[in-house]
C-alpha cells in the first residue's frame, strides 16, 4: 500500500488552495409403549329394526397450522456473511480508486481544463464508490470541486496559488461549510486506505 503523504489527502479537496443457532432441542422419543393385544370384545347381536341408526354427524376436522415464516438460524448466517463481503469489495475498490489518484497526482498540477476534468471524473467516481454512510459527504465534496473548477476556468485555469488573494479568500469564505463537510470523507479515506499515514 503506497504511503500518502500528509498534505496529500487534503490537497485532493483543498487543491492547492492553502487555506480547499441451531438449536440444542431434539425430538423426544415417545414414552407410551407399542399397544398390547386385548381380548377381542364379545360378539354383539344383531341389529333389529328399532335399533337406532348409526349417528351421521361429519367428523371433525382440523386447521393445519401454518407454516413457519421465521427464517433458521443457519440461514440468517449465510445472508449476514455475503452482506459482509460485498461490503469488503465495495471499500477495497473504494480504496483502490484512492491509491490510483495518489499515484496520478504525485508529480502534477491543476492548470489546464483537462487536467481539472480528470479531477471531476475522479471525484465523480469517489462519489459512486464512497460507502453509503459517507454519500453525503462526497456529493457534497463533489459539488465543491466543481464550484471550484469553475472559479478557476474565468482565470485560464491558471493554479489556485495564482488566484488573486481577494478571490481565493472570498471562495474560501463562502464554501467553508462544504470545506468542513469533505473533509470528513477526506479524513475517512485517509484511514482507512493509508493507515500509515496515520502512524
Amino acid at each position: 500500500m503506497l504511503r500518502m503523504r500528509p498534505a496529500l489527502a487534503l490537497a485532493l479537496i483543498v487543491a492547492a488552495a492553502a487555506g480547499c443457532g441451531s438449536s440444542n432441542d431434539e425430538i423426544a422419543e415417545s414414552d407410551t409403549p407399542p399397544s398390547e393385544t386385548t381380548a377381542p370384545a364379545p360378539e354383539q347381536p344383531p341389529a333389529t329394526a328399532s335399533t337406532a341408526p348409526a349417528s351421521t354427524a361429519p367428523a371433525p376436522t382440523t386447521t393445519p397450522e401454518p407454516a413457519s415464516t421465521t427464517a433458521s438460524p443457519s440461514t440468517t448466517t449465510i445472508t449476514d456473511a455475503a452482506a459482509t463481503d460485498d461490503t469488503s469489495s465495495g471499500l477495497d475498490e473504494y480504496c483502490a480508486l484512492w491509491v490510483d489518484i495518489q499515484a496520478a497526482t504525485a508529480n502534477s498540477t491543476l492548470d489546464s481544463a483537462e487536467a481539472w476534468q480528470q479531477r471531476i471524473a475522479w471525484t465523480e467516481e469517489i462519489a459512486r464508490l464512497a460507502p453509503d454512510e459517507y454519500q453525503e459527504q462526497a456529493q457534497v465534496y463533489l459539488t465543491l470541486v466543481l464550484a471550484r473548477e469553475q472559479l478557476v476556468s474565468e482565470y485560464g485555469y491558471v493554479a489556485v496559488q495564482e488566484l488573486p488573494a481577494d478571490v481565493r479568500t472570498a471562495f474560501i469564505s463562502d464554501h467553508s461549510a462544504d470545506q468542513q463537510i469533505s473533509n470528513e470523507l477526506i479524513e475517512f479515506s485517509t484511514s482507512t486506505c493509508f493507515p500509515a499515514a496515520d502512524e
